[in-house]
């Protein structure tokens, strides 16, 4: 997978669980990120960094920088493991066809000047 999908991939993911971590909008909100989280969560166990960024993230949803560090150890996963990023790929393009999932993706595409998650 190309860099800059990558990037959007961990950049849209991030936004959204951000927002779940935030408790931020309403209930289909919350199981758009209730799926997000349990599916990086599981795979962010497996390395002791990224695994502390989520946590870190986890007790300040809103601090840019610990979103920062959550990308780049999300950004490394991905680059690695071509099926996890697929998954969450689909995950998100599946978030972006409910009206909450599309509102979010243009929330954190516009705050991260981002194209539209890839389709393929």
């Amino acid at each position: 997978m190309d860099p800059q999908t990558i990037s959007t991939i961990a950049t849209t993911a991030v936004g959204i669980l951000s927002a779940y971590l935030a408790k931020a909008g309403e209930a289909a909100a919350k199981k758009i990120g209730e799926d997000i989280y349990q599916v990086l969560k599981a795979r962010l166990g497996k390395k002791p960094a990224a695994q502390e960024a989520l946590a870190d993230l986890e007790k300040a949803h809103d601090d840019t920088d610990l979103q920062a560090a959550l990308r780049v150890q999300l950004k490394k996963l991905l680059a690695e493991d071509e099926a996890f990023a697929v998954q969450l790929q689909h995950l998100l393009q599946e978030a972006g066809r409910t009206e909450t999932g599309a509102t979010i993706i243009k929330q954190v595409a516009k705050g991260k000047n981002m194209k539209s998650l890839p389709t393929s």
